[in-house]
């Protein structure tokens, strides 16, 4: 279990590491874009911490290996969900900066 938790939280960082690199190139120190970009982020960091949490209770409340897997198989799902979401939200953010530079030009 604790190896497919690491490599689940690993992917998630991949995952989620990717969308935002992209979105903090060429912005200079525009606040708005900045207050943006933190937004995104917090929001990621926010979710992964409630999915931990929640995995947390759940191993802890876990009275056979079923219900340990069962916790287990619901995180998975839970990261997932957010990473789509993340993905998401970091392409909106993407595509928004994209159409900001090209009303300067």
């Amino acid at each position: 279990m604790k190896k497919t938790t690491l490599n689940i939280i690993l992917v998630t960082i991949g995952v989620l590491i990717a969308p935002p690199l992209s979105a903090y190139a060429d912005g200079g120190n525009d606040p708005q874009r900045l207050a943006k970009l933190k937004e995104v982020k917090l929001q990621g960091l926010e979710g992964r911490l409630n999915v931990l949490q929640q995995e947390k209770s759940c191993v802890q409340a876990a009275t056979t290996m079923d219900a340990l897997h069962s916790c287990e198989q619901v995180s998975h799902q839970s990261m997932e969900q957010l990473m789509e979401k993340q993905k998401a939200s970091w392409e909106s953010l993407k595509a928004s900066n994209q159409q900001g530079k090209e009303n300067k030009k």
